[in-house]
């Protein structure tokens, strides 16, 4: 029986690959936890976007050419996250992601959980902690 939809958010810009390694780790050992997960990193694949693809001296700083980043915020914040989501999955290193803190707020917002891969430094006036099968979990307190 699945957990429900989980969506994948982390640092894409600035890492090698756009951290494909790390999100494609993270979407196989969630799976096998029972939970059906959405992964931008195959959303851009299935665009024709596979970071593996790209030349040696790509510079990762940068999106590819020809990605629209509103259609791709639309995309993942809109119809993956708020639309689907029932839980967000934040890879360590999301805190320095535009993009992940786009996500990362639009979830909180919403009121939908969120899951971080190691403990988080959260403000403890609006958020507490508790630990969940090795992950930690944010509870909306207030």
């Amino acid at each position: 029986m699945s957990k429900g939809t989980l969506y994948i958010s982390g640092k894409m810009r600035g890492l090698k690959f756009y951290n494909a390694p790390k999100f494609d780790y993270w979407k196989k050992h969630l799976e096998n936890e029972g939970w059906e997960v959405i992964s931008p990193m195959d959303t851009d694949r299935s665009a024709g976007l596979d970071p593996y693809d790209f030349p040696e001296d790509h510079d990762w700083s940068i999106e590819p050419a020809g990605m629209d980043m509103r259609e791709t915020a639309k995309r993942d914040v809109v119809k993956d996250i708020i639309n689907k989501a029932d839980a967000v999955f934040m890879i360590d290193g999301w805190e320095t992601s535009v993009g992940a803190l786009a996500e990362y707020w639009a979830a909180r917002f919403s009121k939908i959980p969120i899951i971080h891969e190691t403990e988080p430094n959260i403000d403890p006036l609006y958020w507490s902690q508790v630990r969940v099968a090795g992950m930690y979990r944010e509870v909306n307190d207030g």
